[in-house]
């Protein structure tokens, strides 16, 4: 087509002065109101100015004129997921392989939906499908399915298919490092992201895996720096804000890590949905709603925040996992405590918040932690004998990184060969045959607590766990209770690889977030002998008369 007009909104279009190259479309399309291009063009201006329901409407348009142009079902459902219509996004790209059977792009596109919403099952049978494609990308996409459920072997066997038809399949090399990340092998990780990085430089995911095998060594600076160029390269590179923000929380660096802490929604496929306004910090007296988040120990560690908020607010409605409820009501009587299946959101209140993120607002600087040592409260079981009574916890199962927390009971052999102390099994794993041949083999009386279900039933643990002089536990939700109820608390950390970024907010070994939770960590990578002969020193020194 000649026509000046429609050179001229091209060129509107080029230069992104969008407005102008809209109205100038919209009259061509008057003049040839069935011309493919000139809808083509509308449906670009309304999706690069954000007007996606009109974009959807000309795109439907353009399908039925043509319904063998693959980008149009593209732009379709891309304009769908924007507006967070997700099932018509699939339905779209459903009839787009109906039309289009052998372009891989609608398979990878489908099935990445699928991803984002957690159905593995469906992403799988998706990409399986169209395997007889033969396309190196469907192989890659089909490695990363399997490495975000952590089936590692068939990642590498589809990494490796992608590989034989294109050796430059620098996503298929990195599928094949964070397989060699999760076990541990980093000088392979290294050897597969220095070719992914070779192959191509600005790619986001490349430098985010960068940045977690220096986070995993240990060289933060360098992490850090990875992180930051997948995010320029990338603004939506969450994962890489969030790892960062657990790098910077780790330093002590509040602003800046929680501002990135809040990026962990954009990358959740599991969210409440609900209407009132978020709380903004500033208005107060109201009615509140907070809710409570990620892991047991994450939820006990932000709830050191709420009698801050008791101070600032009418009525609180504390969410909480139901393990903890019994032990809530107990330490906050003026807090409705209800748990995630309970009709809560019938609830009356103006605002809610996320349990984490109330660090944002009440954790800024080293000085805004309390000194007060416990804000859980419980009664402490009847305490008998003359001895000095010690929990003990050793034993991470359900983390990746469970192998590097852990500790062995012969490693703590030093420890328990100590006829001064009575000790307590509360590790929240089975370990009851263990603990009778680990006593039979020493000579030693490690005391099964019977009755005492410490996966379960956290409000009778922690009512033993007041009974003891102090416990001795590696980081788990024992850690997190003992430390919420201000009893001593000798916690074991691995150098690096499992330490999560709490438990480097101590000073002078004294945790900001649990004064009564001293911090004994490795010196050298799955070593535990100076941290049990500095223990073994503390007790001594602070616990005998």
């Amino acid at each position: 087509m000649s026509n000046k007009l429609y050179i001229k909104s091209i060129n509107l279009f080029k230069q992104k002065k969008l407005d102008k190259s809209l109205v100038n479309f919209k009259k061509l399309l008057k003049i040839y109101p069935k011309n493919e291009n000139i809808i083509n063009y509308l449906s670009l201006n309304y999706i690069f100015l954000s007007q996606f329901d009109n974009a959807i409407l000309v795109l439907k348009e353009l399908i039925q004129l043509n319904n063998k142009n693959v980008s149009y079902y593209l732009n379709l459902s891309y304009c769908y997921e924007n507006i967070n219509e997700f099932e018509k996004a699939i339905d779209n790209y459903k009839n787009a392989i109906q039309n289009i059977p052998n372009e891989a792009q609608l398979y990878i596109n489908l099935a990445s939906i699928y991803k984002h919403q957690r159905k593995f099952d469906e992403a799988e049978n998706v990409l399986k499908k169209s395997l007889y494609l033969n396309s190196y990308k469907l192989f890659s996409t089909l490695a990363g399915i399997y490495a975000d459920q952590n089936k590692f072997d068939q990642v590498m066997e589809f990494s490796k298919k992608a590989l034989e038809l294109n050796q430059s399949d620098f996503i298929a090399l990195n599928n094949i490092s964070k397989v060699y990340m999760e076990k541990k092998n980093f000088e392979e990780a290294s050897k597969y992201l220095g070719k992914a990085l070779q192959i191509e430089q600005n790619n986001y995911l490349t430098h985010i895996n960068l940045g977690t095998l220096y986070k995993n060594l240990n060289q933060l600076d360098k992490a850090k720096d990875h992180y930051d160029r997948s995010i320029s390269l990338n603004p939506k590179s969450y994962d890489a804000y969030v790892f960062k923000s657990l790098i910077e929380l780790s330093q002590n660096n509040f602003l800046e890590g929680w501002k990135n802490y809040e990026f962990r929604w954009f990358k959740q496929a599991e969210r409440i949905s609900i209407t009132k306004p978020k709380w903004d910090g500033k208005k107060i007296n109201q009615k509140i709603i907070i809710w409570g988040e990620q892991g047991l120990g994450e939820q006990i560690l932000f709830t050191s925040i709420i009698p801050e908020i008791e101070k600032i607010f009418e009525k609180i409605i504390l969410v909480i996992d139901a393990k903890l409820k019994l032990i809530y009501q107990e330490s906050f009587p003026n807090i409705k405590i209800l748990t995630p299946d309970e009709e809560w959101s019938k609830e009356d209140f103006n605002c809610h918040l996320p349990l984490g993120s109330l660090g944002k607002f009440f954790r800024n600087d080293l000085q805004s932690f309390p000194e007060k040592n416990n804000y859980l409260e419980t009664n402490s079981m009847k305490n008998n004998g003359n001895k000095l009574k010690c929990g003990l916890s050793w034993k991470s199962v359900n983390s990746v990184e469970g192998d590097f927390k852990s500790i062995e009971l012969d490693n703590l052999l030093p420890i328990l060969k100590n006829k001064n102390l009575d000790f307590f099994n509360v590790q929240y794993t089975d370990e009851k045959k263990n603990i009778e041949q680990f006593n039979k083999k020493n000579n030693l009386k490690i005391q099964n607590i019977d009755g005492l279900d410490t996966f379960n039933d956290l409000h009778s643990l922690s009512k033993y766990l007041k009974s003891f002089n102090f416990i001795i536990t590696i980081s788990n939700t024992t850690a997190h209770l003992a430390g919420s109820l201000g009893v001593p608390t000798l916690l074991m950390l691995p150098k690096n690889i499992g330490k999560l970024w709490y438990w480097d907010n101590s000073i002078d070994g004294k945790n900001l977030w649990y004064p009564s939770v001293r911090i004994f960590k490795q010196n050298v990578e799955n070593n535990w002998d100076t941290v049990i002969l500095e223990i073994n020193r503390y007790i001594q020194d602070n616990f005998y008369n």
